[in-house]
C-alpha cells in the first residue's frame, strides 16, 4: 500500500527509510504541518538541499 496512512505519527527527529536502486536511505524528520490544497509553494524543491517531502491526504471537511 503506497498511502502513507500513518504520516500523521511522524515526529522531529523520526528516521525514515527509503529503498532506491540496492540502497537504503536515511531521512530524519524535520518538522511536520498540514497545508492548505493550494500552498503547494511549500512542496517546491530547495536547491542544494538533499530532502524528501512525504505528502497525504488530511480529513476532508465539507
Amino acid at each position: 500500500d503506497l498511502r502513507f496512512f500513518r504520516l500523521s505519527e511522524l515526529r522531529e527527529g523520526d528516521k525514515i527509510f527509503i529503498e532506491v536502486g540496492g540502497r537504503t536511505l536515511t531521512y530524519l524528520v524535520k518538522n511536520t504541518e498540514v497545508i492548505k490544497a493550494t500552498d503547494w509553494q511549500k512542496l517546491l524543491p530547495v536547491e542544494s538541499q538533499d530532502m524528501v517531502t512525504l505528502l497525504t491526504c488530511d480529513q476532508i471537511e465539507p
